[in-house]
């Protein structure tokens, strides 16, 4: 390090000696001034980078990038096996699901029963209602239209009316079945997350631990990295003031 900062000084005291030096292509005093300045920055970065090299060549490096490539391969290997595990309460979920569909279904199917008994008799109501007024109707065909409309459309509400009813009743039936068919596989999908969680808990704890293997082995490097640039940053203003004055002496 020593060396690098005589060095910069020797470029910043020997500014004026290079007009000499290079006769045919004499540099002004704030181009050596400039070149100065960065070479002194080129050297510390020069510095970082052979550290950062010298971990990567060094046996922590690559015992890191061992640790890395093992932790990924850790991590693949427990994410394969939790799947493997959790593959067989996904199988359970769907059949607790498909059972408790069934369930209902079956408690169900006697509502749906009623209902299509229902509209069957409605159906039937009103083609008894109808059929006194079939063949006046192919013998009078005109003179009592009107009034056949009438009646028609009144019969036709009063089927509405029914339909309507029967479909409300079949809700109100229907209804605290759906509600508890969706509280059993809230349920359902509540246990099966709880039986995730200690899985994926175990996967970030050992991904958290590697992570924080491979920080505190590269602390050192860190610490003996800064320590090597700190001086660079401490005397920049200093060199930087240097290098002013011997630009402003130039124009003396």
């Amino acid at each position: 390090m020593k060396l690098l900062v005589v060095t910069l000084a020797f470029l910043v005291a020997s500014g004026s000696q290079a007009s000499i030096l290079w006769q045919d292509e004499p540099k002004s005093n704030i181009e050596v001034m400039t070149d100065a300045f960065w070479e002194y920055v080129r050297r510390a970065t020069q510095t970082a980078e052979d550290t950062v090299e010298t971990i990567k060549k060094s046996e922590l490096g690559q015992e890191i990038n061992t640790m890395i490539v093992q932790s990924a391969a850790s991590a693949n290997d427990y994410a394969g096996r939790l799947t493997d595990r959790v593959g067989p309460m996904v199988v359970l979920l769907r059949q607790s699901i498909m059972e408790e569909l069934t369930d209902v279904n079956a408690k169900l199917i006697p509502f749906a029963d009623e209902l299509n008994k229902k509209m069957k008799q409605n159906v039937l109501e009103l083609q008894q209602s109808l059929s006194p007024y079939a063949d006046e109707l192919r013998e009078k065909v005109g003179q009592n239209a009107g009034e056949l409309i009438k009646m028609l459309s009144a019969n036709s509400k009063e089927l509405q009316e029914k339909v309507d009813q029967n479909f409300k009743e079949l809700q109100q039936k229907v209804n605290p079945y759906a509600e508890k068919l969706r509280e059993k596989i809230n349920q359902h999908i509540e246990e099966f997350q709880k039986k995730l969680v200690p899985y994926t808990e175990t996967l970030q704890s050992r991904l958290f631990e590697k992570v924080q293997e491979v920080r505190l082995n590269l602390a050192p490097y860190a610490e003996d990295l800064q320590d090597k640039l700190t001086p660079y940053a401490d005397k920049l203003p200093e060199k930087l003031q240097s290098l002013w004055a011997s630009f402003r002496q130039s124009f003396n």
